[in-house]
């Protein structure tokens, strides 16, 4: 799960838009991995599959594992986004950074 901020924070830019009953949401997804949560959600369905529950006001809510939390449900993203989304957050997670010596690095070499 990719943290989402609100457009007022922390910069006022957007990059995504989502549409909260008759509201417009602006939103900023950032993916560096220190905003990412991994997050177990409550299988409430058949078969330990994890369901939704439809609130009054049509919204839709998952429960999370061990957590008091609610998840709400904002939208659908575009298969075009999602895509952009998961390589900028896979180019991000698949950094490494190593500090070797210079003889190790010339023996690996041979």
């Amino acid at each position: 799960m990719i943290e989402l901020f609100p457009s007022e924070a922390p910069h006022g830019k957007f990059n995504l838009i989502a549409y909260d009953k008759d509201r417009i949401l602006e939103l900023w997804f950032s993916p560096k991995v220190f905003n990412a949560r991994v997050v177990e959600f409550a299988a409430t369905g058949p078969n330990g599959t994890v369901v939704a529950t439809e609130k009054a006001d049509g919204s839709f809510t998952f429960k999370g594992k061990g957590s008091k939390n609610d998840f709400i449900w904002l939208a659908q993203l575009k298969a075009a986004q999602a895509q952009r989304a998961a390589e900028q957050f896979g180019s991000e997670v698949s950094k490494v950074g190593l500090t070797e010596s210079e003889w190790l690095r010339l023996v690996a070499t041979k």
